[in-house]
């Protein structure tokens, strides 16, 4: 009798199950996105940084959130900030309630360059640039996901929504996302310059964050000049 229990109190103290330990990983990898989020540096390396890691994480997770779920998330970088989106039924919906993934708004003194195929996303015609880089990858990726999720032929600039609603139309003519995010790991191959500068400053402070179709994210140190190859 005491060697049936000695037998059970050892297979309960056996450790823990693999189920038990992704979601501890999870679990620490979400409050490590949050307290990233909660800094608030105070020098401009530190702000150059911060932004950059936590964009960083963001696009990481981002890419995880769409292979594990099976769905197309898209990135729309702007002066203002930056904000994820998921494709649903056709159209661009922001992700909201999600401390990690919602809209977030560039510090103070800090601007921002997205650059894309060697062009300035902030340009006049910033498609353009998008489709000559991206037509191959999406092309694939409406071929798996089609006949599943009913993406249709195309990811963006859809023609065929013209009975939807006027409210309906006016935000998903807002909508822009430059950078794809892909259920098959591949991403909008971008560069964006990071800038801090303000009147106390000798000279503005650079920083880059580049990533390319693998999805394989890269951040420069900080630089006291703005970096070449870029418009």
């Amino acid at each position: 009798m005491i060697l049936n229990s000695s037998r059970i109190l050892f297979r309960k103290q056996q450790g823990f199950t693999l189920i038990e330990i992704m979601v501890v990983v999870v679990i620490i990898a979400v409050f490590a996105g949050m307290t990233v989020i909660s800094i608030r540096p105070s020098s401009p390396e530190r702000v150059l940084r911060t932004e950059a890691k936590r964009l960083n994480q963001v696009i990481k997770m981002a890419l995880d959130e769409s292979q594990i779920q099976a769905t197309q998330l898209g990135l729309q970088i702007t002066e203002e900030g930056y904000q994820l989106f998921s494709l649903q039924n056709r159209h661009w919906t922001p992700i909201a309630n999600d401390k990690v993934f919602e809209n977030h708004k560039w510090p103070q003194d800090l601007t921002t360059e997205l650059v894309l195929d060697g062009f300035s996303s902030f340009s006049d015609n910033p498609d353009e640039s998008i489709n000559k880089g991206l037509t191959h990858r999406l092309e694939r990726a409406q071929k798996r996901e089609a006949e599943k999720d009913d993406i249709g032929d195309k990811l963006y600039h859809s023609d065929d929504n013209k009975n939807a609603d006027s409210q309906s139309k006016k935000s998903k003519k807002a909508v822009t996302p430059q950078v794809f995010i892909l259920s098959s790991g591949e991403i909008t191959p971008f560069s964006l310059i990071l800038e801090f500068d303000h009147k106390g400053m000798e000279r503005p402070l650079y920083l880059t964050l580049s990533g390319d179709y693998s999805g394989t994210l890269k951040m420069s140190e900080i630089l006291t000049q703005r970096p070449a190859n870029y418009p």
